[in-house]
């Protein structure tokens, strides 16, 4: 029998074996387990987690491709590219941060909440950290204090491109505007600011159309860290490809004088050449300045745009629908006289008034008095409604509506402009669709315009230039050639429209008759000595009678048109004119090109004489 001794020397054994096959078989596990791990990480996850080091071991800033350059016809600046500044602290360690911040409240006199903020943020900052103390300013703001941020630790002056648009309302309507799609956030993290990330995108107008040539191609900077976070090289960098420069046909002097002589007004003036399809001019009012949508400093002017009750923001020249009255008459007097409808000898007897058949229903000539015996050339001159109401019954709905659709009434210009909604030439289908029935009284109003009939500014600016050019006009085009950051030049490709046959003859005396207009007719007033004019005016009623009540309120008054071409014979200029609610589109169109003849401007010399 084991002895007390033994016996506890026994017990001291075993549990010192127990106790070492305990620690070896959690040795075993252990290693089993960081060896399975080990496995884990290193084959099974091996490529991941490599890919996911050098991710942290690099990072990509990206760089903002410099957008393309506006210009008109004469080069002039329309949109380009100009920098404001930002102020940043690079956030190393606290009390440098603050030590910092305490300087440039010194230099930029912080609003006292704006400090608050800011202090809140550096006492959560990580290393490396941009925290912004100012921004979005100029360049005249910050040149007098710009040696002293120079001199400050830990302070960066970062520069981001902003649209500017130097001829601002007097080109908007072409331009359009472009606004930052992803705006630099006020904390930016592991981020060289020195390098330009907003990106800008085309909103409106040119700068929305021709967006992919503007925009250009960003690239990007690589930076190294170490383990700690810390910026350590820059690695590799990709340049940024600048977007391709626009030239346009549009001259910014006549852009100009429309906005000066359209002031007080709404409504709509287009300018092109028939020859070749060039817009000269196009603007509508009242106008806007584009340059408060991309400077931050006048964004609080956005909410006066949207709430002003003129909607300076709809484009009318490709939006607003109008009824084109009278304007209208020589289209459709150019090819009764093709079609033998009529002739040139043709000639009814107006009272002043067209009753049809047995009706009740009396319309009316715009003078109650009647024109008395009016041929066509009478009617177009004197613009008399009596003699189309006539017309209008001979040619039917039908053949209206063809004449119209020939010249482009029912479509889109497709000018290079978005956004542009589409006229109406009424028709017996098109009233049967809504449920209606079509009766002679649709067909004696469409005749002089009214009615269902309805058109856009540039829609009657492209059907004026295919009637001036004899019905052979090129398409409406804003732009001429576009310029890639190399210098290459390209030039668009004119688009031929569908041509209008017309008839020599009718088509002299349709001409006649238009300069007539100017000479002793409705649009006597706009006779100027410095060039010769073949126009026609038009007045378009909202409600029956309206012009002979001045009792009705502003916004039921007529709308007043003029269009018309210059030199009569071989027409290189045609004009457009609308003013929403008033008359006097006749003395506006006159006003802008005695202007623009009166100083002689080389341009229109070049422009209107350019095939």
């Amino acid at each position: 029998m084991l002895s007390k001794i033994q016996q506890s020397y026994y017990r001291q054994r075993v549990n010192h074996s127990l106790r070492v096959q305990a620690i070896f078989s959690l040795f075993v596990l252990v290693s089993c387990v960081l060896l399975y791990r080990l496995y884990h990480l290193q084959i099974v996850h091996g490529d991941t987690y490599l890919k996911r080091s050098q991710l942290n071991q690099y990072i990509t800033s990206p760089l903002q491709a410099q957008r393309g350059k506006i210009y008109d016809r004469n080069h002039s600046l329309l949109a380009t590219n100009v920098p404001i500044y930002h102020i940043d602290i690079r956030y190393s360690k606290y009390q440098a941060a603050m030590q910092a911040l305490s300087k440039l409240n010194t230099l930029l006199t912080l609003n006292s909440k704006d400090v608050v903020a800011i202090k809140d943020k550096l006492a959560s900052a990580k290393h490396d950290q941009l925290i912004r103390v100012a921004k979005n300013m100029s360049l005249e703001s910050l040149q007098p204090i710009y040696q002293e941020l120079s001199m400050l630790d830990d302070v960066e002056v970062t520069p981001e491109f902003i649209r500017y648009y130097p001829m601002a309302e007097s080109c908007v309507s072409v331009t359009g505007y472009s606004v930052s799609i992803n705006r630099q956030k006020e904390t930016i993290r592991h981020a060289d600011t020195k390098h330009i990330v907003a990106h800008y995108g085309g909103i409106s107008g040119i700068e929305q159309y021709y967006d992919d040539l503007l925009s250009g191609t960003s690239g990007s900077a690589q930076y190294q860290r170490n383990a700690k976070g810390h910026l350590i090289a820059q690695t590799a960098t990709q340049e940024a490809v600048p977007g391709h420069d626009l030239v346009l046909t549009i001259d910014g002097h006549l852009q100009e004088i429309i906005h000066k002589h359209m002031q007080g007004h709404r409504g709509a003036v287009v300018i092109t050449n028939p020859k070749n399809g060039e817009v000269l001019a196009l603007y509508s009012a009242p106008s806007y300045d584009p340059n408060t949508f991309t400077n931050p400093a006048l964004r609080s002017k956005i909410s006066n745009y949207l709430t002003d009750k003129n909607k300076p923001l709809f484009n009318r020249t490709i939006q607003g629908l109008f009824p084109p009255a009278s304007t209208i008459k020589p289209f459709l007097a150019l090819h009764a006289l093709q079609n033998h409808t009529i002739d040139a000898n043709t000639t009814i007897v107006d009272p002043g008034y067209f009753r049809f058949g047995n009706s009740e229903y009396i319309y009316y000539n715009w003078l109650r008095s009647g024109h008395g015996k009016v041929d066509v050339k009478k009617a177009i001159t004197v613009s008399n409604d009596t003699f189309f109401y006539h017309l209008a019954l001979k040619l039917g709905i039908d053949n209206i509506n063809e004449i119209l659709s020939r010249y482009g009434f029912d479509r889109k210009s497709d000018i290079d402009l978005p956004g542009e909604v589409s006229g109406l030439v009424p028709s017996r289908a098109w009233k049967e669709r809504q449920g209606k029935t079509w009766y002679k009284g649709d067909t004696i109003i469409t005749g002089i315009g009214q009615g269902s009939l309805i058109t856009t500014p540039v829609q009657m600016a492209n059907s004026l230039s295919i009637l001036a050019a004899s019905g052979q006009a090129p398409q409406l085009h804003l732009l001429d050639k576009y310029i890639d950051n190399k210098g290459h030049t390209y030039h668009t490709d004119t688009k031929i429209q569908n041509s209008v046959t017309t008839d020599p003859n009718a088509w002299r005396l349709i001409r006649s008759a238009m300069r007539d207009v100017i000479e002793i007719g409705t649009g006597k007033r706009f006779k100027s000595a410095n060039f010769e004019m073949a126009g026609k005016t038009g007045t378009a009623q909202l409600i029956k009678n309206s012009g002979r009540d001045q009792g009705y309120a502003k916004h039921l008054l007529d709308h007043s048109w003029f269009i018309g071409f210059t030199p009569v014979e071989a027409p290189n200029l045609a004009i457009t004119v609308l003013l929403e609610h008033e008359n006097g589109a006749l003395l506006v169109a006159k006003a802008i090109l005695d202007d623009y003849y009166a100083k002689q401007h080389p341009t229109l010399k070049e422009s209107v004489t350019h095939e």
